[in-house]
């Protein structure tokens, strides 16, 4: 990939979302729009789904609802990361407080959105999280061909 290139219609399909949420209903709306974008989404609808479909698959990015029926998305943040530590977790809930939004971030979040989503925002969100992962895939590509180099 070329350090000049963008995610591009074509190539986002490379990129797995989970959505995690117990809202059949949301969770079905999210994979919708993002299958319209050419993402590839993947659902669970509780935290053991999730761990479980991490654990299977090579995820990218998490959508993670803060309330998960009995479970709390936000203590599933350091288990999503403890499997897997370069996810982005992007949390959405329509029941956050700014309280709820600081906890998220310390406990390893990329973004917090508040439900109803807009599609838009929604979106934008993901090129920044997208973008960011590509950025770091870089300079990690970087950094192994320069100690390649020193040896």
């Amino acid at each position: 990939m070329s350090e000049n290139k963008k995610i591009s219609d074509t190539d986002q399909s490379e990129y797995k979302i989970l959505i995690i949420d117990d809202d059949l209903d949301f969770a079905a709306s999210l994979k919708l729009i993002l299958e319209n974008e050419n993402y590839t989404p993947l659902l669970a609808h509780s935290e053991e789904q999730a761990l479980e479909s991490i654990e299977k698959n090579a995820v990218d990015l998490a959508l993670i609802d803060i309330r998960l029926g009995q479970d709390n998305g936000i203590d599933l943040l350091p288990k999503l990361k403890d499997i897997q530590p370069s996810i982005l977790c992007i949390m959405v809930t329509g029941f956050g407080t700014i309280d709820t939004a600081i906890q998220a971030l310390r406990n390893g979040a990329y973004d917090y959105l508040r439900k109803p989503v807009n599609p838009e925002e929604l979106l934008a969100t993901l090129r920044r999280g997208f973008e960011k992962i590509r950025l770091i895939k870089e300079r990690q590509a970087r950094t192994n061909r320069n100690e390649d180099d020193n040896e």
